[in-house]
């Protein structure tokens, strides 16, 4: 948390999540009310900007609601290629 009591997003605290700073100064403007910011590597705390995208958040529901299946998929692929180079894994 950030100590930024007049930024529009600040608790009553006055702090302000780092990665929401972080990701408007990268993008150079303020993050809509309709916007989220997403942790590309899913690490909270990380707040660098190269992991952070500020997405709509319908897109960032729909992104983390197909996750599973992208997991199964790579998954599959994993499994597949360990069992092609005679791992047997089950």
């Amino acid at each position: 948390m950030v100590y930024m009591p007049e930024h529009p997003r600040a608790k009553n605290s006055g702090a302000v999540f780092e990665h929401i700073v972080v990701a408007e100064k990268k993008i150079g403007r303020p993050i809509y009310m309709n916007e989220v910011v997403h942790h590309i590597n899913h690490v909270k705390d990380d707040n660098r900007p190269e992991n952070l995208e500020v997405m709509e958040r319908g897109a960032h529901l729909s992104n983390h609601f197909n996750e599973p299946i992208k997991l199964q998929k790579e998954n599959a692929r994993l499994k597949a290629l360990l069992k092609a180079n005679g791992i047997d894994y089950t």
